[in-house]
């Protein structure tokens, strides 16, 4: 539409032509001509005539909306559930097994390779997660050997094996009485994926 005095829609009041005009301008490319539109468009409205208190003098009757653009929002139940992850994250790190601590504080924790505890992994919460490697490291109680734990368990595995990571699991036994086999068998899997593991004391 060319900037310039607007041809009236016939039939139609001049508080309607300027919706009209108004919806055309949405419709315009956005470049330098919309400045144009919008200063014919004030001067379109403020001559206008509204109805039901519409006038001149009222600013906010007059004032012209533009469509903005938004970012997008999560669903309220996605947003609440990842809020909940969030929360049992926080609370498991700080009820952390003993032999979730045995396993971080004196292996995980000092290795070069960062890991995370408690990480959220879609609607899942993995015990300690390493980004860099793709590696999820699961320290399993009595109640994952009970046939609804197992079960949950290969649904989890099948979760993340879909997003590339791969899932370490040993037993509290096996962190109890085989400390170092466990720690050893970690650090091969992170050295199999080209990472150079070191110790920081």
């Amino acid at each position: 539409m060319k900037a310039g005095t607007p041809h009236l829609v016939a039939g139609k009041a001049p508080w309607q032509t300027a919706h009209y005009v108004c919806r055309l301008a949405r419709c315009a490319c956005r470049s330098s001509s919309q400045k144009v539109l919008r200063y014919f468009l004030g001067a379109l409205y403020a001559r206008a005539s509204f109805p039901q208190g519409g006038s001149r003098g009222n600013k906010k009757a007059n004032r012209l909306s533009f469509p903005q653009r938004r970012k997008p929002r999560l669903a309220r139940s996605t947003s609440v559930m990842r809020h909940t992850l969030t929360d049992n994250a926080q609370r498991l790190r700080r009820e952390m097994t003993a032999e979730e601590r045995k396993l971080w504080y004196c292996f995980l924790c000092r290795l070069s390779v960062p890991f995370n505890r408690q990480k959220v992994i879609g609607q899942y919460i993995v015990d300690f997660y390493c980004a860099q490697a793709q590696i999820a490291v699961e320290v399993d109680g009595s109640q994952h050997y009970e046939e609804q734990g197992s079960s949950m368990d290969v649904q989890r595995d099948a979760f993340l094996a879909k997003r590339g990571i791969a899932v370490l699991r040993y037993s509290n036994r096996e962190v109890n009485e085989q400390f170092q086999e466990v720690c050893n068998d970690i650090a091969n899997q992170l050295s199999g994926k080209g990472l150079s593991v070191t110790y920081v004391k």
